[in-house]
């Protein structure tokens, strides 16, 4: 289960240092992208708590360890709640 996690977590941190490279490197150039570049990579590094709380409740789940599967869905619901509401305030 860790390994998968960890893969995970590798590829979801390579796709946000090559959106910021991408768009550190347009914004050098003076290209016009570069803000959306460099939002999409913060945000998809922002996810990466959530997708590890998440793939870890599903991994939980088919492993039927219900405790620990309830444990990381009510983190999970936790952070859900923290995104919505900080976006609200």
């Amino acid at each position: 289960m860790e390994r998968r996690i960890g893969r995970l977590l590798l590829l979801v941190v390579l796709a946000a240092f090559v959106c910021l490279a991408a768009g550190i490197a347009s914004w050098l150039a003076g290209a016009a992208a570069s803000p959306g570049l460099l939002d999409a990579g913060i945000v998809v590094l922002m996810a990466t708590p959530f997708l590890r709380v998440l793939f870890s409740a599903l991994e939980f789940a088919s492993a039927r360890d219900w405790v620990f599967a309830g444990a990381a869905t009510a983190v999970l619901a936790i952070l859900l709640v923290s995104a919505f509401y900080s976006r609200s305030a």
